[in-house]
């Protein structure tokens, strides 16, 4: 198939979300071989998810020529937003070695770029599906604040109530619900002013 002035956006998403799972790859499959831990951290999930889904909206939009809703996007671009304020929040206790650079930094900017400038079709979402952005995000919250207590073994040093308190990690689980919406809010808004843009251009 050839790549085309209608097309040619396709091919970008399915190439960002390969470099994605690449990433990924390289950082934890050797952690994950060894001993079967790392792939439950957010850093590994988010990326995983994004890239999936870039390559599946690329994948519709070529086979299907329609587009994938903006939701799904903005659903699993939310979840690198958050890994990548957490690594700005708590630097010092994050990883930026190698194809962590990646997984921190540069995916999560590329893929919101992608997200403001491509996704776009210039609806606005409704309210449940904005209020749809808290799940993935307060569901892993949930899953690492329990794994945390039942195992002793913390996935992140912020979120350990051993040895933060439990007040400590609820004022943060609290910023990160708000930052999610006023982020999610933000960036739709954004995507959709740019849509317009190339509209009227």
């Amino acid at each position: 198939m050839k790549i085309t002035k209608q097309n040619w956006k396709y091919y970008l998403f399915i190439g960002i979300g390969i470099m994605m799972l690449i990433t990924v790859g390289i950082a934890y499959l050797p952690g994950i071989i060894s001993n079967g831990m790392y792939e439950f951290e957010l850093t590994f999930l988010s990326n995983l998810i994004t890239g999936l889904v870039f390559i599946t909206g690329g994948g519709i939009g070529l086979l299907q020529k329609k587009e994938l809703p903006q939701i799904y996007y903005l659903n699993s671009s939310i979840l690198l937003v958050l890994v990548f304020l957490t690594c700005m929040a708590f630097f010092r206790e994050m990883n930026f070695s190698g194809a962590f650079l990646f997984l921190h930094i540069i995916n999560p900017i590329v893929a919101l770029i992608i997200f403001i400038c491509f996704t776009s079709d210039g609806k606005k979402l409704t309210k449940i599906e904005l209020v749809s952005t808290f799940f993935l995000p307060i569901i892993y919250l949930v899953y690492a604040i329990a794994y945390g207590i039942l195992s002793g073994y913390w996935l992140y040093g912020f979120i350990n109530i051993d040895d933060k308190g439990i007040l400590y990690v609820s004022i943060v689980c609290i910023i990160m619900a708000a930052g999610i919406l006023v982020g999610s809010v933000f960036l739709h808004r954004i995507s959709r002013a740019v849509y317009k843009m190339k509209i009227n251009n």
